[in-house]
């Protein structure tokens, strides 16, 4: 049984590791106070956004378990492509109803101590709303006992991520941490996981 397990720990581990790496590269690599401020704020937003996408996912993923152990080929299909459509329209609806007032948010929420940063607001949220379908292709992954698919996709992510945080965050800040992160998302979960699921 921890054999078995051994690949999802593994891939799980990883995902932690992308949720936190990037404040601790931001914090190590970036000397204005403030920037890292404004980076740990809007990240705590974008992590809680990809947190509920997660959770919507997971009733789903465990009927797409389901049918992929029982052989159901023809509801697996409709299901994954309905629930891809419900996770986009959730994540773009919460972005979409975000956006318009996230400047007065962010002024109440920081007491007007910190600037609202608007490109890195705007990356990180859209980012979250892009990969949001992706996230259907985790799910099924982990319950289809995908588990040697989702380590090497997860480590991927976090190679690509932390080669492109070195390239970018010296440059562009935070900002290069935020296109790291979406970018790192799309190269790997929906170049590689979601196109591998989707094939099969």
């Amino acid at each position: 049984q921890l054999r078995l397990a051994l690949p999802f720990a593994v891939a799980n581990l990883t995902e932690i590791a992308l949720a936190n790496a990037p404040m601790l590269l931001v914090s190590a690599m970036v000397a204005d106070r403030v920037a890292v401020a404004q980076w740990g704020l809007i990240r705590v937003i974008s992590g809680f956004l990809r947190g509920v996408c997660i959770q919507m996912t997971l009733p789903i993923g465990a009927e797409l378990g389901h049918d992929f152990a029982i052989g159901d080929v023809v509801r697996l299909r409709g299901l994954y492509a309905y629930g891809s459509l419900f996770i986009t329209a959730m994540a773009s609806l919460i972005v979409g109803g975000l956006l318009p007032f996230w400047s007065d948010f962010f002024a109440l929420w920081t007491h007007d101590s910190i600037p609202n940063d608007a490109a890195l607001t705007f990356t990180l949220l859209i980012g979250s709303a892009v990969v949001a379908p992706s996230l259907m292709a985790l799910g099924l992954a982990n319950h289809s006992n995908r588990g040697y698919l989702l380590v090497r996709t997860k480590g991927v992510q976090l190679g690509v991520f932390l080669v492109l945080s070195a390239v970018l965050i010296p440059w562009l800040g935070p900002l290069g941490a935020a296109i790291a992160i979406v970018a790192s998302d799309l190269l790997t979960q929906f170049g590689i996981l979601t196109l591998v699921i989707v094939r099969q």
